[in-house]
């Protein structure tokens, strides 16, 4: 064998000893856009999408309170995620009514369209939560590729339903 060869198979045998990258831990996420920011959940959280149009409207409701929707034999109240959020409003009337699995309870929340499924590296996450302050039901967290992410924290959301909306 010659020494260029030699050579050649004596690297790729070294690549190969080395030990394979270590897999990064991931958490599953619902992602929307909130009037041009993302805004993204754990997908555990997320128990359905349904049609805004099932839902039944509620006139005199308190602000924020858009109607309610029957789910698997329960009735829940249907909240505008714009007003739980402290957004103006969507860019789009809400189509999609999402349901959510929350500490105290199951809720639905209206939003302008299905979010899609992303991946978010765990570490990641669970130490960009532990630095971001509240905001309402909010968190802000800066992606390392220096996006802004608004993270619906379903236990912040569970305390500030509980404190006057009714969870139930």
């Amino acid at each position: 064998m010659n020494p260029a060869a030699r050579d050649i198979l004596q690297r790729r045998a070294a690549r190969y000893r080395l030990a394979p990258p270590q897999a990064v831990e991931e958490s599953a996420c619902a992602c929307l856009d909130l009037a041009g920011l993302e805004l993204a959940l754990p997908l555990d959280a997320l128990l359905a999408c349904l049609p805004v149009s099932q839902a039944s409207p509620l006139p005199l409701a308190p602000r924020g309170m858009s109607g309610w929707l029957a789910h698997q034999g329960q009735a829940l109240c249907l909240y505008d995620l714009s007003f739980l959020a402290g957004v103006r409003s969507w860019p789009a009337d809400p189509l999609v009514a999402l349901v959510l699995e929350l500490a105290g309870g199951r809720l639905a929340v209206a939003c302008p369209a299905a979010p899609r499924e992303i991946a978010l590296p765990a570490a990641w996450l669970s130490e960009a939560l532990g630095r971001a302050p509240a905001e309402g039901c909010l968190r802000r967290l800066e992606r390392p590729d220096g996006r802004l992410l608004a993270w619906l924290d379903p236990g912040l959301l569970a305390r500030q339903m509980g404190a006057g909306f009714g969870l139930g």
